[in-house]
């Protein structure tokens, strides 16, 4: 069905759901899938890109689902809540995917690392999930036509504060593997194939996440004045569906490709034990480091706290 023609009886998307796109979406994040969980079994690597597994197979529900609703189930609530849901959760969880890569990346150069490498996807994996939680959330609250319009407010500030926490997220995030990039360059280690091809396709996929983001902000701030009765008024980022086609399937259906086609393992050793020597050009192995400090003590290292006591130690020494 082309954009801005609706259907004759009720439909919660607003449209009827064409069927060519998401069956086109459905069959590319199948492949994707696929291709992620070959590609991490062949290259022992499910721990870090099983995320790519998990987030094709999320988008693969919410798409299938999404074609029922194009084949006449556009007015079934059900049906539309749960891709909406399926389909919304996905972007936190390629974020997390992309932490983990960063910190992957920080184990392999740890001597110019802005932080401890493990506390990456510790610090941003917290983070996420709450971004996820109250992504859940608020997608199950705004999702339900006939909840209780308290409810369903609630549900659209809960979702403005998820997208604006992931954009936040996200731009720390870039900002942390930009600040190691630069001193990566200073020492002459920028150009290393481990670290320069890893962040740049980190830079591009996070990118993305941050366009998508914008996208549903936007969306969302055009729902706020949704008027069923007279869907001619909408704002075409609501009213077309080429808006999500582009902004939320296109852009996670290239982030999910984007990482097939350049897979973290191509460039980075499998284990965390194997470090880029000070040349940019020997891998040496040495034996894991053993975590002796506290709770309070990691805390203040990771914000730096620990690091300025050191020094002050040994100015008074």
């Amino acid at each position: 069905m082309a954009d801005g023609i609706y259907p004759a009886d009720f439909s919660f998307w607003f449209y009827v759901p064409n069927k060519g796109a998401a069956i086109f979406f459905s069959v590319g994040f199948l492949v994707s899938t696929t291709l992620h969980l070959w590609q991490s079994l062949h290259y022992k690597y499910l721990k870090v890109t099983g995320l790519f597994v998990l987030s094709g197979l999320l988008n693969l529900v919410g798409f299938a689902l999404r074609v029922l609703g194009g084949f006449g189930y556009h007015n079934d609530k059900a049906v539309f809540i749960a891709s909406s849901c399926f389909i919304y959760v996905v972007p936190p969880v390629l974020a997390l995917a992309n932490y983990d890569i960063l910190g992957r990346v920080l184990y392999y150069v740890p001597y110019l690392s802005p932080i401890k490498p493990s506390r990456v996807l510790s610090t941003f994996g917290i983070l996420s999930f709450t971004v996820e939680a109250l992504t859940g959330i608020g997608a199950s609250f705004s999702f339900s036509p006939n909840a209780p319009e308290d409810r369903v407010h609630a549900g659209k500030h809960i979702m403005r504060t998820s997208l604006a926490l992931q954009l936040i997220l996200n731009s720390s995030f870039l900002l942390l593997a930009a600040f190691f990039h630069r001193r990566c360059t200073r020492e002459g280690l920028g150009g290393a194939r481990g670290v320069r091809q890893t962040l740049i396709t980190l830079y591009v996929s996070t990118g993305l996440l941050v366009a998508r983001a914008a996208y549903r902000i936007a969306e969302h701030q055009a729902l706020e004045s949704v008027d069923r009765r007279n869907p001619t008024d909408l704002d075409p980022v609501v009213r077309d569906e080429w808006f999500f086609c582009v902004f939320e399937s296109g852009l996670m259906l290239v982030n999910m490709v984007l990482w097939n086609v350049r897979h973290p393992r191509r460039y980075l050793p499998v284990g965390v034990g194997v470090y880029l020597d000070r040349d940019g050009r020997t891998e040496v192995e040495l034996p894991p480091s053993k975590e002796t400090r506290g709770g309070v003590a990691k805390i203040m290292e990771l914000f730096g706290v620990g690091r300025m006591c050191h020094g002050w130690d040994k100015a008074a020494g």
